[in-house]
């Protein structure tokens, strides 16, 4: 079993990798003209779910990994 201390690790580091990423995005999202944000936006819907079917996986990953 997991301690409290790695569970609390890896919570606080995906949700600090989610943050950066959101603010990144942020910041190259509005240097954009309104055309390229229209044609981002589909890439960005798209980014976003593949990096939540990731976080998912290496949650199920590590559940597995601690139940044996």
């Amino acid at each position: 079993m997991p301690s409290v201390e790695l569970v609390l690790f890896l919570l606080l580091s995906e949700l600090a990798t989610q943050l950066v990423s959101v603010f990144f995005l942020y910041i190259v999202f509005n240097k954009l003209t309104r055309a390229d944000q229209k044609r981002l936006r589909f890439a960005g819907v798209t980014a976003a779910t593949l990096n939540a079917g990731f976080s998912i996986a290496r949650w199920n990953a590590l559940k597995s990994h601690w139940s044996g």
